[in-house]
């Protein structure tokens, strides 16, 4: 399945110098496959070393990390590869299991005759055990489950209709009723399935959602497996029930991730620190996507970010789906995207907004002032170009906008909701958008691009040329 992923690599591997590269991502999302894939078909040879699996492999790493010893220690335990200089790569997989390959990247990095790509997972948890950091000698990117762009080329979607209805995104023009109902279709399905690759694979085989919740099952018990395995012993009960807790708490009416729920039979209103260990871990596991609050809707947003009051989301959405009733598959399916409160839409837009680089805040004041309701909520808020925005998610029938009015009257900001009507702007200014269209908001924002004007500095290097 074709991957964004493969074109990062390509340009790191055109770069003219280059460190070696560090891929971090959850279990499962398809850094293997879109590695060696790659290999295939940009080197003459390749060898995939799985650190997790082959201890043998690991002992190479054990004494001096010369790169010619260690080239020499990795002939010999895999006679039938050929590991020519400068046209060879070599995939260090599950890099976590081996600290010392990971601090082997400088010395390969330095040597430069062969192109070394790492991946790994609870890379961020295991950073204790590296001896010495490749600081300054490794690129790293971070691989997540396939976007929505990535699941509407699995099924089949030519590039110039998914780029018609980008256009289209970017212009804030309606869209005609057959792209408007296929795409809105096509996003049902991406939130059924969500982004693992096996689960696209599966339902793009054979279009079942059955097998597609099979898959996704074995996923999380594998995670909650690693929870057991590599998590603190005196932590691993305290991360298990937080990861538990995600799917009942985004259930609730405020999606506000309450630490007391995490364990209420504790005895006790447990504060932010003592969960700071699990809630860190599953980060950094790349399971969870945390949403923080903020004070005030205003620029800078990050001053104002409160540590202790944020949302849980999951990573990906087909999985949060899969901890909920069998019954919400059809009811998704069928167009009902209210269903478990907004739970599993809000959940979807995060992982959308974060995917293109958006960081994930968000504003809700409950409280009254001299006797009188005065709550306003923004589901998040982004820095664009233009100055900040409010969003607002509507997944059900209800399309009124008085939250988000009264925000952007108070505040001065602009609005944007994502919902499941056609594109159009309001009479408020409010431009609403269908629910897939959050998927492409960097063409609703386009990235900005600097270039640096360098004639002041041709004119001053002339003057003594």
């Amino acid at each position: 399945m074709k991957r964004k992923v493969t074109e990062i690599l390509e340009g790191w591997k055109s770069s003219e110098r280059r460190n070696c590269l560090l891929i971090r991502g959850a279990r499962q999302v398809g850094k293997t496959y879109s590695v060696e894939e790659f290999a295939e078909s940009n080197y003459k040879h390749h060898l995939t070393v799985d650190l997790s699996l082959d201890e043998r492999a690991r002992s190479v790493f054990d004494g001096d990390l010369d790169v010619d010893r260690m080239i020499l220690g990795l002939s010999a335990l895999f006679p039938e590869k050929t590991l020519d200089p400068y046209d060879t790569l070599i995939f260090l997989d599950e890099i976590q299991d081996c600290p010392r390959a990971r601090a082997a990247l400088k010395a390969f990095s330095m040597d430069d005759r062969y192109d070394v790509i790492a991946s790994g997972y609870l890379l961020g948890l295991r950073k204790n055990d590296v001896p010495s950091h490749p600081v300054g000698y490794e690129d790293e990117i971070r691989m997540d489950p396939m976007d929505f762009e990535e699941f509407l080329w699995a099924m089949g979607v030519r590039q110039e209709v998914i780029d018609h209805v980008k256009g289209h995104v970017a212009r804030a023009e309606p869209l005609s009723e057959p792209f408007l109902s296929a795409f809105s279709e096509y996003f049902r399905w991406y939130t059924v399935v969500g982004g693992m690759p096996a689960a696209v694979q599966s339902f793009a085989n054979g279009k079942r959602f059955d097998s597609v919740r099979r898959i996704q099952g074995d996923i999380i018990r594998n995670y909650k497996d690693d929870v057991a395995k590599h998590a603190e012993p005196s932590e691993r009960m305290i991360v298990g029930r937080c990861f538990d807790s995600i799917s009942v708490q985004l259930a609730r009416d405020n999606k506000r991730f309450v630490l007391s729920q995490v364990q209420p039979d504790s005895g006790s209103n447990l504060g932010i620190d003592r969960y700071r260990y699990p809630l860190d871990w599953l980060e950094n596991a790349g399971i969870t996507l945390p949403c923080h609050n903020v004070t005030e809707p205003a620029l800078p947003l990050e001053e104002r970010r409160l540590g202790d009051r944020f949302k849980l989301y999951m990573f990906d959405t087909g999985l949060l789906l899969s901890m909920y009733d069998p019954n919400l598959v059809f009811d998704v399916y069928s167009g009902d995207m209210g269903v478990n409160k907004g739970a599993i839409i809000e959940n979807l837009i995060a992982t959308m907004l974060y995917r293109q680089g958006r960081q994930l805040l968000y504003y809700r004041r409950d409280r009254d002032v001299d006797g009188r309701t005065d709550r306003m909520k923004s589901d998040f808020l982004i820095t664009t170009a233009d100055g900040l925005v409010a969003v607002e998610v509507k997944s059900g029938s209800n399309r009124n906008c008085r939250s988000l009015n009264k925000v952007m009257d108070r505040y001065g900001l602009d609005g944007i909701m994502f919902e499941t009507r056609d594109i159009h702007i309001d009479d408020k200014g409010v431009r609403h958008y269908p629910l897939f269209a959050a998927a492409f908001m960097d063409c609703i924002d386009p990235p900005r691009v600097i270039d640096p004007d360098m004639r002041d500095v041709d004119v001053l290097n002339a003057i003594f040329d």
